[in-house]
């Protein structure tokens, strides 16, 4: 070093330590910010791949699987997947590996038990479920009951419903099913049921029965609440979305062409037929389901054409009327039912319905909430979908 090397020169006047100290400070100053050019290129490096990790698509299984199940929705904090085990009459809560962490089941004499339940659905203050064919009950985020409420009546001076399809509100529910008023014959169609003692019914829009009945009461949501907006879809003829507003309902137009045929389904007769209605469902193009992700509203459609089965996730604006997005699902299985949460996205695969009364069970592919922001009015087409996850 050059302090070495001049030592005798520098020994008068003591100047060698102080010629030293100096190299060595410039020295340790060019080592430590070296180190720091590479710690901070490294860190750079471990946030792109943290953020390219954060919006990837992950694949889980349900562990254990369920039978039967429709409708799961995520938890209030967004990290547990609920669903209703038909088979079973349980609530199971799945975590984010796919384990089932948690089983809830009443099967009591209290007036809040459920025995039945068959499908769940959040809300802002917790969940609703549905137990049988009329009876709701509410529940807070904890999963315990606090009230209860029997939309069937005793004919022939009280009202009577059979909803078949349901979405929670405000204050009650929006459903289409069946509605019969004191002393009067059954009409099928839209109704508003309040909760309160009494309950209070309103018949909104008479709608399609008969065969029209079964692929609202075997498929994924077709009433769903956004914001104070709830939306029922329509089938043809008059395919699209009924929007209803406080006491204001219009149809909505826009929606993907092609889709609004009412899926031709072989007769129902009952528990026996449910594996060739759920076999011909799989075959059929149609709309599958409604979704609401933030307050976001999207068409869930299965695509068939020439023996390939395709789901896309179409993003409606109800404002335009138009459909502003079209992203291709990473799936083909045979039924599909999706969840939208605050962080993730859950497409739960169903295989076929088998004779001994299940699902074959499918995967379950999570995708980040950001990665659908991302593709927010992204267009595309049935044709030219845009691509929800990386493939």
């Amino acid at each position: 070093m050059e302090c070495v090397r001049n030592d005798v020169l520098r020994k008068r006047g003591g100047l060698l330590k102080l010629h030293c100290l100096r190299e060595l400070m410039v020295a340790v100053r060019l080592e430590i910010g070296m180190r720091m050019r590479t710690i901070a290129s490294f860190a750079a490096v471990l946030s792109i791949a943290v953020s390219a990790y954060a919006n990837q698509c992950r694949t889980i299984k349900f562990n254990p699987a369920p039978r039967i199940f429709n409708r799961p929705a995520w938890n209030a904090s967004g990290d547990h997947l609920l669903l209703v085990d038909v088979v079973a009459g349980e609530i199971e809560s799945y975590s984010l590996s796919g384990d089932r962490e948690r089983s809830i089941i009443r099967p009591g004499q209290d007036q809040l038990d459920f025995s039945r339940p068959n499908a769940i659905v959040s809300t802002p203050s917790g969940y609703v479920i549905m137990d049988g064919g009329s009876r709701f009950v509410l529940l807070n985020q904890a999963l315990a009951p606090t009230r209860a409420f029997n939309i069937g009546g005793d004919p022939p001076l009280a009202w009577d419903a059979a909803p078949f399809n349901w979405a929670p509100t405000e204050g009650g529910l929006v459903a289409y099913g069946d509605l019969r008023a004191p002393n009067a014959p059954w009409k099928t169609g839209l109704f508003r049921v309040s909760w309160g003692d009494p309950l209070k019914f309103e018949f909104l829009k008479e709608m399609p029965g008969g065969a029209a009945r079964e692929p609202y009461l075997l498929e994924s949501d077709y009433v769903v609440r956004a914001g104070q907006r709830t939306y029922f879809l329509a089938f043809e003829p008059s395919y699209g979305v009924f929007e209803v507003d406080g006491r204001r309902l219009r149809l909505l137009q826009g929606l993907p062409p092609g889709f609004g045929r009412l899926p031709p389904l072989p007769e129902s007769h009952g528990r026996s037929s449910m594996a060739i209605l759920y076999a011909a469902l799989a075959r059929t193009k149609s709309v599958s389901g409604l979704l609401v992700a933030g307050d976001r509203l999207y068409v869930l459609l299965r695509d068939v054409a020439a023996g390939r089965r395709r789901w896309l996730l179409a993003e409606y604006d109800p404002l335009q009327q138009k459909t502003v997005a079209i992203l291709n699902l990473p799936t083909s299985s045979e039924h599909v039912e999706v969840a939208a949460g605050n962080k993730w996205l859950a497409i739960v695969e169903k295989g076929p319905f088998l004779a001994d009364e299940r699902f074959a069970p499918g995967n379950v592919i999570l995708v980040p909430v950001t990665a659908l922001n991302a593709l927010h009015a992204a267009g595309g087409s049935v044709e030219s979908p845009k691509e929800l996850c990386a493939r």
